[in-house]
Formats: structure tokens, sequence, C-alpha cells
């Protein structure tokens, strides 16, 4: 029920976003005023001994003929504190109308020295108090499109279980109709009184009776049955009948490795196609094994979740990672490298590449991001208890639909929905020669509904968090293997279909842009510290898998649920005119379920077109 409620969520966010979209679309454009210092930059003074990097907002070029002095060599002083930056524009915009103000002026008027004028704002490009700006964001003056994106911590698995498969009783089944071996029909018998009434009813057949097993074609001595009960004619129309012991021997012979054969029961049921006649039914139960004769065998489960077996080793997709609440055009690549996490018995390492991109549409206001994990980790098959520690494995693509729900010049709220599809291969455990025992193939879909916000109080300071829900959509089918006396036979069948967690994340981002300097010609234009808080739950517990298999029971009891909280540091830098990259370190608070001993975490990003993470006065220095 609690899976069916989340998928409703889903879907109906997906309405609300498409119902938003069009609403979105009409406020881009209506404007909002916003208030200075937030979304409007104020003057600000780039030396003009530095010709690549005219800053829009200083004075324009003095002439050296001029009587006006020069700018002095350091900023004007004023009540308000000047920061050593020029103040943050929006990282996801283009120029609006208004900056074909932003280029130095030339009124081609020699005999005139060139002064500012300080009644004239459009010269000095000072803006009003009061300014106005769209929703779009692609237009918008929000400093919190120059926010960076969170950094992220999850893996996705947490602890191992070795779970031991005992064999029982190996045991198969012969149940069926007396058959004419031609033409595959019930064998009509005719019955008869013994001796005078009531006696033992007797059944005979004039065609011969053969059992098909192991070796063909045994035939059966005496196709004579007897009823288990004296009746007086008219007959009833089924009763129960004795062991044929003719019959009891060519079963034993038609299965010549049984070690025993057990009789279990063997019926006349009236014959629908000939009044008076009965056909014959009978059911064995052949005994291959007895318990203790065939070895108990491990299957180790990562994760002590057998529905998420498959892809565990590359770890599961999380939205709060090297992400914004803010739709952008980027293409990126996040490295991560996972310390002792819990795969296999006394830790593995991992290395996971996560390529990717996003792209905006509808005027900034939506984007799609699709991300491609692959990883150096535990191999997907284990092989006689033994997997490989440094297999390169491909993970399950996923995907997500962003919208940008609301925006004003200090905060933002964004919502969506991601999918991830099941590209990961199967998980697979054999014996040490190769017998298959166990499979979980690859085929849920899990879909990931979210709302996110983001907070800009200056241009310097920014939070952001994430509320996220991970819901198994049809769960993993699982299979294994049947029994022979001498040992697994290697052939799967299905013993169930369990679904993996529905998860819950909470993810919350804190951090300061230390350095911000628009005007800089340099590489690094910009320097943030973070701190970050996420919190993994699960919502109950997992599933149990239960079944057998050719009289051998598996029992997967449902994983019990999990709670990880994990702390990041890093930093983040602006790189020039159009890329960021960002590092970081997660450590667990809580070590119970811990997925590692400690994670450190790489991403780059190249962002293109409307996204890059500069001001118009970065844009107008190149």
């Amino acid at each position: 029920m609690k899976r069916v409620v989340l998928s409703w969520c889903a879907l109906a966010l997906l309405s609300v976003g498409a119902n938003a979209q069009a609403q979105l679309l009409k406020r881009a454009k209506k404007s909002v005023t916003c208030t200075p210092p937030v979304c409007q930059p104020v003057p600000i003074y780039c030396p003009p001994s530095e010709p690549a990097q005219v800053h829009p907002y200083s004075a324009q070029p003095v002439d050296p003929n001029s009587p006006v002095p020069p700018p002095p060599a350091d900023l004007p002083k004023s009540d308000t504190p000047q920061s050593d930056t020029a103040p943050v524009a929006p990282m996801d915009q283009t120029p609006n109308n208004n900056e074909q103000n932003d280029q130095p002026q030339n009124n081609n008027l020699p005999d005139q020295p060139v002064q500012p004028d300080v009644n004239n704002n459009q010269n000095l490009n000072i803006p009003q108090q009061q300014s106005t700006q769209n929703l779009s964001a692609s237009t918008s003056s929000s400093a919190s499109s120059v926010a960076p994106n969170m950094i992220g911590d999850f893996f996705g698995t947490a602890g191992t279980n070795r779970i031991l498969i005992v064999p029982g009783e190996i045991t198969r089944s012969l149940a069926d109709f007396a058959r004419d071996s031609t033409t595959g029909a019930p064998v009509p018998f005719t019955a008869s009184n013994v001796g005078p009434s009531p006696s033992s009813v007797m059944l005979t057949t004039a065609g011969p009776l053969e059992v098909n097993g192991d070796v063909s074609n045994v035939p059966v001595a005496s196709t004579t049955f007897f009823s288990a009960d004296p009746f007086s004619p008219p007959f009833p129309g089924d009763f129960n009948l004795s062991e044929n012991t003719s019959v009891t021997s060519a079963v034993g012979g038609a299965y010549p490795g049984a070690v025993e054969i057990r009789h279990n029961e063997s019926t006349a049921f009236a014959d629908p196609n000939s009044s008076g006649d009965y056909n014959v039914f009978v059911d064995y139960t052949i005994v291959d094994a007895y318990a203790g004769t065939v070895s108990p065998f491990y299957v180790t489960v990562p994760g002590n979740n057998l529905a998420a077996a498959p892809g565990s080793g590359v770890g599961r997709m999380k939205l709060a990672e090297n992400t914004s609440p803010m739709p952008r055009d980027r293409v990126f690549v996040n490295y991560s490298y996972f310390n002792n996490t819990p795969l296999a018995a006394g830790g593995v390492d991992v290395n996971r590449v996560t390529p990717g991109f996003e792209k905006t549409f509808f005027d900034g206001i939506f984007s799609f991001e699709m991300r491609t994990p692959f990883a150096t980790t535990l191999s997907s098959d284990i092989n006689g208890g033994i997997a490989n520690t440094d297999d390169a494995e491909f993970g399950n693509l996923t995907m997500y639909l962003k919208a940008l729900l609301y925006q004003n010049c200090r905060i933002a709220f964004a919502g969506g929905l991601g999918i991830t599809a099941p590209t990961a291969d199967e998980f697979r455990v054999r014996d040490a020669a190769g017998t298959d025992l166990l499979m979980v193939d690859n085929k849920s879909v899990h879909l990931i509904p979210y709302v996110a916000a983001l907070f800009t109080p200056n241009d310097r300071l920014f939070a952001q968090t994430f509320l996220q829900f991970d819901v198994d959509a049809n769960g993993n089918p699982v299979y294994a293997t049947g029994f022979t006396a001498n040992g697994p036979s290697g052939t799967l069948s299905q013993i169930g279909r369990p679904h993996d967690f529905t998860y819950m994340f909470f993810d919350a981002s804190v951090g300061y842009w230390v350095y911000l300097n628009p005007c800089s010609g340099g590489l690094i234009r910009g320097v943030a510290p973070i701190v970050e808080y996420h919190w993994n739950q699960s919502l109950g517990n997992g599933d149990s898998t239960r079944g057998t298999v050719n009289g051998v029971a598996y029992n997967f009891e449902a994983p019990e649920g999990l709670s990880v909280h994990n702390a990041v540091l890093g930093v983040t830098t602006i790189l020039g005119n159009n890329a960021t990259m960002t590092a970081g370190y997660a450590l667990p608070i809580v070590n119970e379920d811990s997925q590692f001993d400690g994670e450190f975490r790489l991403t780059f990003n190249w962002l293109f077109g409307a996204s890059r993470p500069t001001t118009r006065a970065m844009r107008a220095s190149r």
C-alpha cells in the first residue's frame, strides 16, 4: 500500500509540474521587484589599467587630458561595507536588454573631456534602487543562480549477509493418470466385484501399461487395481485404490538413481467419456537423496538485501549529488572513492565515476538530466564464494526531470521526478564448478519524486535542501537451482520477486563565498567552503523471499531497515567563465548502518549557454 501511495504521489508531482509549466511561463512575463544588493549589482571600480577587464559597473574610462582626475587606486569609502568582489549576478542568466549600455560609451566628442555624469545612471550603469526582473531562469537576476551544487554522500549498500542453504530431502513427484503410451489419453478401466457383494472392486484394462521416467518405457507387470474399501453395485463415482506393487516396481525401474520410491495415493475416477468405466490416477514421490547427503552451501548477499543485489557494487544514484535545485545547462563528471564498503567480508574499496549531462528547456524553467555510473568494485558474479573485488561494473542509468516551481530574489523552489532504469548486470552466485545456484535478474524500475529549495539571503551566503523518495515499482525476480542426488543441477526456478527498500532522503547544505572576484582574469574566480548533512532512511523493512525447488527450501528473511547519517565537508571553486570544480569528504555520523568508513568526492561541471558561472561583469571582461 505504501508503494502505491508513493507512486501516486510521483504521478501527481508530474501532473503538478505540467500544470505549473503554463503558469511559470505566464509569470515569466510579469516583473517582480527586487531590492539591491541581492539581485542587482552596485557600482564598483575595476582598474582601467587592466584593459581586458573593463567592468560595466565602473565609471567610464577617463581621458588622460581631462581635468577630471582618474579614479583612485582603492575603492571609494562609503557607509556601506564594500565587498572585495563584484556583487553576484545569476549563474543561469543571459544579459537582458539593459546590458546593451554596459559597454564603454564613445560620444565622438574629442573637444570635450569625457566625464562621468552623476545624474545619468545609464552612463554610469548604476542601478536604480528598485529593479524589475523576470521569473525566467534565463533572464532573472537572482543570486540563487550562482550558488554551487550540493556535493552528496550516498552509496546505497549497508551490511553483507552470508545465508546458509542446507538441502533437505531431495525429491521429485510422479503424479498422473495411467495413460495409453501411443495416444497419451487416460486408459479406461472396467470395474467388477471380486466376490459376493459387498467386496473389493477390481479394476482391469486390456492395454499394457508402462512408466516413463529417467529410464523410458518400463512395463507394468500387473495392470489390476483393487479398491481400498468393499462396495456393492452400483459403484461410487470416485474411490480410493490400494497400492499396486507392480506399478511401484515399475516406477523404481524408471528412476534407478532414486534411494526410495514412496506411494502416496491411487484413486479411481469415473471416466467422463465412457459410462461405467474408470480412470486410474497414481501419485508417487521419488526420493533422490536424503537430508545430509548433499553438502550445504552459502549464498552471499551484498547489502543484506537480495532485491537490491543487481548494481549493488556500483551503488545507488541519489539526486542530491553534484546538483542544484536550479535547472542548468551543463556536462559533468563525478568521481567517488568509497573506503571499506561492506560489499564482502573484509570490506571493498569502490572507485565510482558518473558522467552525465543536464539540459534546460522552456526558457530555463525545466531541465532533463541523465547519469551513467560505472565503477571498479565487487563483481556481480560470485563463484565458489569468491568474487573479484576489482571488477569493472556498469550501474543503473538514472534520469531526472527538474522543474523550477517558484523563484524570487532570495529563494527558489523546485521539484521533479527521477527514473532509474535497470541497466546493471544481473547478480549471480555459482559454485566452484561454475554451476548456477542463485540469480537475481535486474528488472526493477525506480520512481524518484523530489522537492528542493535554495536560499540566498545575500550574494555570498547560500543554503539548499532536498527531500527525495525512492520507490521500487516492480521488484527483481529471484531464481534458485534445483538438485539431484549428485548436487545442484544448475536449472533455475523462480522463487519470488522481492522489492527493494522504499527510501526517504533528506539533504541540507550551507556554504559561503569567502572569495568571489568576477573582475579577475585568472583561473580561480570564486571559492566557497560547504558543510552538508545527509539523512538516508528506509521506510520499513525489505521483502522476504521464500520458495522450494526440488524439495530444497530457500528462505531469505526480510532485510531490516536502515538509517544512515553522513556529514560532508567540501570546497567549491569557480574556474574561469564556464566551469566549477568541487572536492569533498563524507564521514558517517552514526556507524550502525554505515556504508563506508569514508568517502572522497571530486566533481567537475562544464557549463554552457545561459548557465555559465559568470556575472554580467565577468562576461563583459572576457
